[in-house]
């Protein structure tokens, strides 16, 4: 721009003894340079930093960092603008929101599509000294309130009587075993897992990141049963669960005795009361009995029982209130 000799301009140039600084206008949107560089800095710090934590899965910092970056950012940037400030704060919120929101119900889980590991135990091998060194994390063991007196163990057998000549005698097991609490990439809880004792049914327990809960409940028969005399095992179990979202269970057989210590996945059965035609969030807890065939495979005799819980990967961060109540050999 030039000046005009004479001008009212100029005159002033003139009395301050040099050239007037002019405002430069700034675009929609984008805003003008701060004096002080320090609130910038700190922003790109925390940003730069919660995106390596993000990276390191520490997910509660991370979303803490960059709620203060936005907070930050609104006051800095958006002092003209009441329609961008707002829209910080509010992204500011929200951020902070979704970091402390319950993990438990794994709505949240499932827009990532994780959960995928919970489905990958069809069988139960046992570790070996490394890999019992890398899953020495902290895990859960859940025993029952009250210890319960141990039943003999007595396979099931047919009986001839007048009034029937070949009627089955099934054995019932009580549960009185625990219920393991821990996730991926162990298969049990660590050295250093947390025992307690409680129902499944009325306890929270829930993962401290985003990798899915595993959950098992194992019994101990004391002693093995041969497979020749059953042909099916029913498990008896209660549903207290009342958060959308499929449930199922899934049975290994297992010979502790043997030196390769076999095993036998028995597969998996919906729990019905937790589907969706059956489910509601109101209802009182649900005893279901779910049948498994037993197949003559490798396996010969077993002297544990492992029953796998295994939800929707929506609601894999947290435990499903599952009780085993007793199992049931049906004879041959």
């Amino acid at each position: 721009m030039l000046l005009e000799i004479g001008s009212p301009a100029s005159a002033d140039r003139a009395e301050t003894g040099g050239v007037q600084p002019r405002s430069i206008p700034a675009f929609s949107g984008v805003p003008g340079a701060p004096r002080n560089l320090w609130p910038a800095f700190c922003i790109s710090v925390s940003v730069q930093t919660a995106v390596l934590l993000l990276i390191a899965r520490k997910t509660t910092a991370a979303f803490i960092l960059l709620s203060l970056a936005l907070l930050l950012a609104a006051k800095l940037w958006t002092r003209e603008s009441a329609t961008q400030q707002w829209l910080l704060l509010v992204l500011a919120c929200l951020t902070a929101v979704f970091d402390f929101l319950p993990r438990g119900n794994g709505g949240l889980h499932g827009l990532f599509g994780t959960g995928d590991a919970i489905h990958s135990r069809p069988v139960h091998p046992l570790p070996s000294a490394g890999e019992r060194d890398k899953a020495s994390y902290v895990g859960i063991v859940l025993w029952p309130p009250h210890p319960k007196k141990k039943t003999d163990i007595t396979p099931p057998r047919h009986t001839n009587t007048v009034e029937s000549s070949t009627r089955s005698v099934s054995m019932v097991i009580p549960f009185d075993g625990s219920y393991w609490y821990f996730k991926a990439p162990a298969n049990k809880p660590g050295p250093k897992a947390h025992v307690v004792r409680g129902e499944p049914t009325l306890v929270n327990i829930h993962s401290t990141d985003w990798k899915p809960l595993l959950m098992e409940a194992h019994q101990s028969l004391g002693s093995s049963i041969n497979l020749d005399c059953c042909n099916e095992i029913d498990v008896t179990i209660t549903n207290a669960d009342n958060r959308p979202g499929r449930i199922s269970v899934g049975m290994i057989l297992a010979n502790s005795t043997s030196p390769d210590k076999p095993s036998q996945y028995l597969g998996e059965k919906p729990i019905v009361s937790s589907e969706a035609p059956h489910f509601s969030m109101n209802r009182p807890p649900a005893e279901e009995k779910l049948r498994f065939q037993i197949a003559k495979g490798k396996l010969q005799a077993f002297d544990e029982i492992t029953v796998v819980i295994l939800p929707a990967k929506e609601r894999s961060l947290g435990g499903a209130k599952v009780a085993i109540r007793h199992f049931t050999l049906i004879p041959r």
